[in-house]
């Protein structure tokens, strides 16, 4: 059988770097695409490297798949020690046996006819069959990630959010709903709805009246690129108006780490979003998945 070196970097390629993807999204890890890339270019050359080092022998080749799995991952996420790193090993090992076992299903429902089952897979593999099991595990990941966190979420928990702009800070203690689903209708951005006390000083001027008013006493101001309006319903309010302003970025403090956000928009609120002042901004669970 003729095996073509550059395709099989590719498809190795293309595999490690769902996996490596998978492992950053599952263990909520900052996901920067080009490092993902060159972790996964690492990994596959380690492994194309290895399969043309015939006289390796099965544990060393072991420990050659540990040892590329941990640069790739290195690479893509620079675990902050020793033990977050044999995590990432540990859960990538495991969408690796999610992958297989995918690729194992969609052969088992063309083979029903053969006698041979392992026959049938030598014969009938293909590098199509391997890239759709990537994208099976992408789109599970992906979407089905997200149901199982925002379903098993704490009901009342609660993240450190610091909102930068114009060079100044508001430091927030954000209630993550998994019922806010607002979003900026301009761009489409995740909004932070936040008290107006906790922000004040971040805005250069004074806010008063409801959202309109204060979206036109702004738009005559060097904030009128940034300013929406935001539409929302809530209890005994059917079309209110929130003023939002788009920050420059907000720093979000997770069980993890602290993770930096673009392209957030800061809901004004006029009075208090919590009246025992546990927290005082509200932020859409997406934003923490």
């Amino acid at each position: 059988m003729i095996v073509y070196v550059d395709v099989l970097f590719a498809v190795n390629m293309l595999m490690d770097m769902t996996i490596i993807w998978a492992a950053g999204m599952l263990l909520k890890e900052r996901i920067k695409i080009i490092r993902i890339i060159l972790g996964a270019a690492a990994g596959a050359l380690m492994y194309i490297i290895t399969l043309y080092r015939p006289y390796v022998n099965g544990f060393v080749q072991f420990l050659v798949i540990i040892f590329s799995m941990s640069l790739s991952l290195i690479i893509a996420y620079s675990p902050r020690n020793l033990i977050s790193l044999i995590k990432m090993v540990v859960t990538s090992t495991a969408v690796s046996f999610a992958a297989a076992g995918m690729i194992f299903a969609f052969v088992c429902l063309r083979m029903f006819y053969t006698k041979d089952a392992a026959a049938y897979i030598m014969d009938n593999f293909s590098y199509k069959l391997l890239i759709l099991s990537s994208l099976a595990v992408y789109i599970i990941i992906k979407f089905g990630g997200k149901y199982i966190r925002k379903s098993a979420a704490d009901p009342k928990e609660y993240f450190e959010i610091a909102v930068k702009l114009n060079g100044k800070e508001a430091s927030l203690r954000a209630l993550a709903d998994t019922g806010n689903s607002l979003k900026d209708n301009i761009g489409g951005n995740e909004i932070i709805i936040a008290d107006y006390d906790a922000v004040s000083n971040i805005i250069p001027y004074d806010l008063s009246g409801d959202g309109v008013a204060m979206f036109n006493m702004l738009s005559e101001t060097e904030l009128k690129t940034r300013i929406r309006l935001i539409p929302f319903k809530s209890l005994g309010n059917s079309n209110g108006m929130l003023l939002g302003i788009k920050a420059d970025s907000a720093y979000i403090k997770t069980k993890v780490h602290r993770e930096e956000r673009q392209n957030i928009v800061i809901g004004i609120y006029e009075g208090r979003l919590d009246a025992s002042g546990q927290f005082n901004a509200i932020v859409n669970y997406e934003i923490i998945l």
